[in-house]
């Protein structure tokens, strides 16, 4: 599986809208990439993997309280090629062997691992380092996930029959008239719910 792949098949779609022709299938792929996209957004992660480690780029935080080094990165699953260095701001870097993956339990609970402690910090980092790893779910996509995406390319491919339509302006009367603004979430309500809980938030330490 790549990085931010679909989230479900033409196949899964088709079963799920009760499809049995191929007549539709180009509109149902683009339908399956925007829900799988609008997923990512929703939940400020994505759900695949790449397919060799990578060099990755991040800014390492001092952590006051508990003296060590932060570094936030993208979502990981697996030690394979797992490698740390810091910048000496010469060209070079040095490499980084103490350190541990956080949260310590996430495997444990099928989630991924999203920053890296430097349990014994080199003398004055410049606070920029290089990861390299296999990033991403190293297991297949969640179902609330795979539901999801169901559920919303399911919407975005009925657009078709009346794509001026849209979700509806809060509207409010006061004193016989009608006052709209805002728009509710792109998302359907049951699409959000599904992904609540897989939402990342990130942030400096």
């Amino acid at each position: 599986m790549s990085w931010a792949p679909q989230y479900c098949s033409i196949d899964d779609l088709k079963s799920w809208l009760e499809i049995d022709t191929t007549a539709d299938d180009v509109e149902l792929l683009f339908a399956i990439e925007a829900a799988s996209r609008a997923i990512d957004k929703a939940t400020n992660r994505q759900f695949g993997q790449v397919d060799t480690p990578e060099h990755r780029y991040y800014r390492a935080e001092y952590d006051q309280r508990h003296h060590r080094w932060i570094i936030e990165t993208d979502d990981l699953m697996t030690h394979a090629g797992l490698a740390v260095a810091l910048d000496n701001c010469d060209g070079t870097w040095t490499t980084v062997t103490d350190f541990e993956l956080t949260p310590r339990n996430a495997l444990q609970k099928g989630r991924p691992w999203t920053a890296i402690e430097i349990t014994r910090p080199p003398v004055a980092p410049t606070g920029i380092a290089k990861v390299t790893a296999k990033w991403g779910w190293a297991q297949p996509v969640p179902y609330a996930i795979l539901l999801a995406t169901m559920l919303q390319a399911g919407r975005l491919f009925a657009r078709r029959e009346d794509a001026s339509s849209g979700p509806p302006l809060i509207q409010k009367t006061v004193d016989d008239i009608d006052y709209k603004w805002g728009t509710p979430s792109p998302l359907d309500d049951d699409v959000l719910t599904s992904v609540a809980p897989y939402r990342r938030y990130w942030g400096a330490v």
